[in-house]
């Protein structure tokens, strides 16, 4: 969009609120929120600007959503490691956001998959589904934790569900961002996730 002069430093801004958006009127990370705010901010600037959209512009905009969509994911350095050694320790289970074909498909190609126990792939994470998952498997929340890189999701939604949370600090967008509810443990990398659970001892 900067080659085709539209575009100016709150480009980046104006993504990610349309995306957000999105997200929030479909309820959860459906996959077409993120194409339909590539397509939308270049019909913003478009206005902005004061220039006529291209069909050939817009195609090649929204192309690039979904083409993000099918890239494979990166497995963190560490990952497996942590898996192996937690699984003979613990249940493992899953909850990822998102289209539920696309993020199977997605652990799936990580090559993770065998090490849980069940996956759960939600629009949105909050605490009813975790407690769904204590009440559905008969789990004891106070022994069980929940380990991620996002506040909003991954940790004020367990912790309400009296779950114990470890943050893991990675970058992460805006959508993520909130403010945490209560106490956790917070790390930088999964070699300090090993030493906690470990030493803890648990059931999930």
């Amino acid at each position: 969009m900067e080659d085709w002069g539209l575009a100016d430093h709150r480009l980046q801004e104006v993504l990610n609120s349309f995306d957000i958006q999105n997200v929030k009127k479909c309820g959860g990370f459906a996959k077409e929120c993120f194409p339909n705010a590539l397509v939308e901010t270049y019909l913003y600037y478009c206005t902005a600007f004061k220039r006529k959209e291209s069909q050939q512009e817009l195609k090649q905009l929204e192309d690039l959503g979904w083409k993000v969509l099918d890239e494979k994911p990166i497995v963190i350095d560490g990952a497996r490691e942590l898996l192996e050694k937690l699984e003979s320790a613990y249940k493992l289970f899953l909850i990822t956001k998102g289209d539920k074909d696309l993020q199977s498909l997605k652990v799936t190609q990580s090559g993770l998959r065998d090490f849980f126990c069940r996956i759960y792939v939600v629009l949105e994470k909050d605490c009813r589904v975790f407690q769904q998952l204590i009440e559905e498997h008969g789990i004891d929340a106070n022994r069980s934790w929940s380990v991620g890189n996002s506040i909003k999701a991954d940790i004020n939604p367990a912790l309400e569900a009296g779950i114990n949370c470890i943050h893991v600090s990675a970058p992460s967008w805006d959508f993520e961002y909130a403010e945490p509810i209560g106490d956790y443990y917070s790390v930088n990398n999964l070699r300090e996730v090993e030493s906690i659970l470990l030493s803890k001892g648990g059931e999930n």
